[in-house]
């Protein structure tokens, strides 16, 4: 059974992208040898500057801190910049680039899948890109799994095109209730929702996946593991040092260039995946507005302090309430370390996991009437 993927697998500063397509992958390995992420890019997705209907104040300032953190600070020096490290780490990328949809007509597998992450926004793709509802080739079965629209919401433009590109599908499932509430009413098909790819693999299966080992001189460091998208640490450095303060502990932040702002104690610039999630792994406690350092806190069961993102609130926020613990968001320093029952969150997370990945099997296999 040929099995072809296609998700945000070249995200030179995305963390969660490239975990997530790690993990497509190896999910599908278990019904499949032949499985092949589709090596498709969106132009716009991939531009390290996104601008469109942005004012020119606004287009000076972005420029302007995009040259400062790559020539100053040496953004440039990110090792997934390089595409093929990214490729080197999934093992089973296309050898064939594809930029558009029309150079896809011809493909054939058993299988077609698209998924996860946001590949439904079209904030971030620039409109509706058809190459991620499955529109071209030639599949027995099209899956879209755990599709995410972040926390945008559908244009009257928009729905025509979804209610279309949705038709394609014999099984869909998105990732938050925020997409399917929106969805479900442009199909008929039942739209399920499933967790994140990440989620899919435990934190043993994910220390074997990355050669995470024991290491001495990290075991034996006490700190705060922080880590911002879409805004950098200043804008959180009030409610992180609040932590840090109270718990006596110093602030590692993670980021893709090293300038040092005020309150950091100690800068990890561009680390290797592996190495993130080692860092994760290790810290005393996690600070995150992103969807996936949240993701990690909780299969790894670490005290973390979610911030929630103005920008795309909905993912993170879908995720807290599911397992009951939304009540970690702004929580005294105090109680940050007890304020999750991980064994409760434990055996949900499992059920979520394990549902997850039957659906996504059955979906595979046409067992859906």
């Amino acid at each position: 059974m040929k099995i072809g993927i296609v998700t945000i697998h070249h995200a030179k500063y995305s963390y969660g992208a490239v975990l997530q397509a790690i993990a497509m992958c190896r999910i599908c390995q278990r019904w499949s040898d032949y499985v092949e992420i589709i090596n498709y890019e969106n132009k716009y997705e991939q531009k390290d500057i996104k601008l469109l209907n942005s004012s020119f104040l606004k287009k000076i300032s972005v420029f302007t801190n995009y040259i400062t953190r790559h020539i100053l600070f040496g953004a440039w020096k990110n090792p997934y910049r390089n595409k093929k490290n990214l490729d080197n780490i999934y093992k089973c990328v296309t050898k064939e680039k594809f930029y558009c949809i029309s150079q896809m007509k011809r493909l054939n597998y058993d299988i077609l899948i698209c998924g996860s992450d946001q590949i439904w926004n079209p904030q971030i793709m620039n409109g509706v890109d058809p190459v991620f509802f499955l529109d071209f080739g030639n599949a027995k079965r099209r899956v879209a799994y755990a599709a995410s629209m972040g926390s945008y919401i559908l244009k009257a433009s928009d729905k025509i095109e979804f209610s279309k590109y949705l038709s394609n599908f014999s099984s869909i499932s998105v990732r938050e209730e925020h997409a399917k509430n929106q969805l479900q009413k442009l199909t008929n098909k039942k739209i399920s929702i499933n967790v994140d790819p990440t989620l899919l693999l435990s934190s043993l299966e994910w220390d074997k996946e990355l050669n995470i080992e024991n290491d001495s001189i990290l075991d034996k460091q006490k700190y705060i593991l922080t880590f911002f998208v879409w805004n950098g640490f200043s804008t959180y450095q009030k409610d992180v040092n609040k932590y840090a303060k109270a718990l006596d502990l110093p602030i590692w932040n993670v980021q893709s260039h090293s300038y040092k702002a005020k309150g950091v104690d100690k800068v990890i610039q561009a680390p290797t995946v592996n190495r993130f999630v080692q860092l994760l792994k290790n810290a005393t406690l996690v600070i995150t507005n992103s969807f996936h350092g949240v993701a990690f806190s909780i299969n790894y069961n670490k005290p973390f302090v979610p911030i929630i993102n103005a920008m795309n609130p909905a993912r993170v926020m879908g995720l807290l309430r599911e397992l009951d613990i939304e009540n970690g968001i702004g929580i005294a320093p105090d109680r940050v370390f007890n304020y999750i029952n991980y064994s409760k969150v434990n055996v949900h997370l499992d059920v979520m996991r394990k549902d997850s990945i039957i659906w996504l099997e059955n979906a595979i296999k046409g067992n859906f009437s």
